[in-house]
């Protein structure tokens, strides 16, 4: 099996000699010809992500976004300078084969360092809404309390368990694509209206989790007021239309409860008690 580094290389060989058939050695106009190099260079580095990507997922991904990150204007111009710094400063002595080899090692160094972080948000992050997963949340409620052990802070920490309500007839009635866009779009809420240092993550299903070192009765008032965001927004259908939501949430906080599995336990009885009183309430226990 040949190796990647040098199949890289040898296409980017290939991208500086453009199609026509002209190359470096009798190009008259410089910023004409980086254009098109650019041009290959991107072909290239695309097709090289998406082998990568194959690869660790073995899958086709939604990855459009990332690849436009490898290649933003100021790795373009890193990469334009690279190779003008090859071909152009006079008295140089430039072996194509060496350069072409420095610029895979440079581009596979970059598209490493983005893989890196795609897996890193995959094991922390929630596919459909971006939130933090159950793995990432947990472990952010864990370093929350340890700290408040260890440090002996009684800093305040409060859960809240938010489940959309009916979410089953948003289904049923118009489409799963619409109950994942009502999803992403809750999320979005979510992020809008909570702090920046609050920790939102997706509980499963329709249950979203918010972890926030305030009071309860502070926490309370905050989620109050999301219920009412949420009551008073329309949400996108797929077929284009609007539908309105309520929400039904509980809280619990570690003054009473100040071990995780019992904070989460808790904040879910509280939020059931809101289902069965009724729905679009918010309950602290």
């Amino acid at each position: 099996m040949r190796d990647p580094l040098v199949e890289l290389a040898e296409d980017i060989q290939g991208a500086l000699y453009t199609k026509n058939g002209s190359s470096f050695e009798n190009e008259a106009n410089i910023d004409e010809f980086n254009a098109r190099i650019f041009n290959e260079l991107h072909r290239v580095v695309c097709g090289f992500v998406k082998l990568k990507l194959l690869e660790i997922f073995h899958t086709e991904i939604a990855v459009s976004e990332k690849i436009n990150d490898l290649m933003s204007p100021d790795e373009q111009g890193l990469t334009m300078q690279i190779i003008e710094e090859a071909i152009y400063i006079p008295g140089k002595n430039f072996n194509i084969k060496n350069e072409c080899q420095r610029l895979a090692m440079y581009i596979s160094g970059r598209v490493n360092a983005v893989l890196i972080e795609l897996l890193q948000n995959f094991s922390e992050k929630d596919f459909l809404t971006g939130l933090d997963n159950r793995r990432a949340w947990t472990q952010k409620l864990q370093n929350i309390l340890n700290r408040r052990l260890y440090q002996k802070c009684s800093k305040p920490v409060s859960v809240v368990i938010i489940d959309i309500d009916y979410f089953k007839q948003v289904n049923d009635y118009h489409s799963h694509l619409t109950g994942d866009l009502v999803l992403k779009q809750l999320a979005t809420l979510m992020q809008q209206h909570f702090r920046a240092q609050d920790v939102i993550g997706r509980y499963g299903g329709e249950e979203f989790i918010v972890i926030l070192e305030i009071d309860g009765s502070v926490a309370y008032q905050a989620v109050e007021r999301f219920r009412l965001l949420v009551k008073s927004t329309s949400f996108n259908t797929a077929e284009g239309d609007h539908i309105q939501l309520t929400i039904s949430a509980g809280i619990s906080n570690a003054h009473s409860h100040p071990d995780g599995p019992c904070l989460l336990t808790k904040a879910d009885e509280a939020m059931y008690f809101s289902k069965r009183n009724g729905r679009n309430k918010v309950t602290l226990i």
